[in-house]
C-alpha cells in the first residue's frame, strides 16, 4: 500500500501537466494558422417582432417630481451677497 503522500504528490503533478499541456493543445486545435481563410457561414435570421407601445397594465401610477427648493428667506440683517438667502 502506498503513502497518501505519494498518491496526492502524483495526482498533484499529473494535474499540473495537464493544466499546462491541455489548454495549448485545444487552443492549437481551434485556432485558424496565421494567413488562413475564416469562412462563416451566413445564416437565416427571422426578424424578431417590435415590441408594444402600449403602456404596463401594472405597477404604479408616474409620479410627478418635487417643486424646486430654494435656498431660505431673505434675511433683512444680512449682506447683500449673503450666498444662504434668494435675494
Amino acid at each position: 500500500m502506498r503513502s497518501p503522500r505519494v498518491i496526492y504528490g502524483v495526482v498533484a503533478g499529473v494535474l499540473v501537466v495537464a493544466g499546462f499541456v491541455l489548454p495549448r493543445y485545444l487552443a492549437g486545435r481551434s485556432a485558424p494558422e496565421l494567413g488562413d481563410t475564416v469562412v462563416v457561414p451566413a445564416s437565416t435570421v427571422t426578424p424578431t417582432p417590435a415590441p408594444s407601445i402600449s403602456p404596463p397594465t401594472t405597477g404604479a401610477s408616474p409620479v410627478s417630481p418635487a417643486p424646486a427648493r430654494t435656498a431660505g428667506v431673505d434675511d433683512d440683517d444680512d449682506g447683500v451677497d449673503d450666498p444662504d438667502d434668494d435675494g
